[in-house]
């Protein structure tokens, strides 16, 4: 069986999942000149909370094809406990959402 490309392979531990959202991040190529690669990283939702296994996506602060930096605000979602704002890891672009608003989505997913 040919392997997949790169940008195209996910670990053991990811597959089946759904990712939240679909981030594109220039990567540091140290020692080189030419431009960064770009690079699909999908983000999974986190844990908010012990024992908190799915949220509802109340609304999202992006759209596809926007900018985003570090700890800038995603998405607002809500468990049976509690209301918590989602923010970004990286910087980059947002390339798609996974889920609509009112949608339910597995924590870790």
């Amino acid at each position: 069986m040919k392997p997949l490309p790169r940008i195209l392979q996910i670990s053991w531990h990811q597959f089946n999942r759904k990712p939240l959202l679909d981030y594109c991040r220039p990567v540091a190529r140290p020692f080189h000149t030419s431009s960064p690669l770009a690079v699909i990283k999908p983000f999974l939702l986190s844990d908010i909370g012990e024992g908190i296994k799915e949220v509802q996506i109340i609304q999202w602060f992006v759209e596809p094809e926007a900018r985003v930096e570090q700890f800038d605000k995603l998405c607002e979602v809500q468990s049976d406990k509690a209301a918590v704002d989602i923010t970004s890891r990286f910087d980059g672009v947002i390339k798609k959402l996974h889920y609509e608003p009112e949608d339910m989505a597995q924590v870790g997913q």
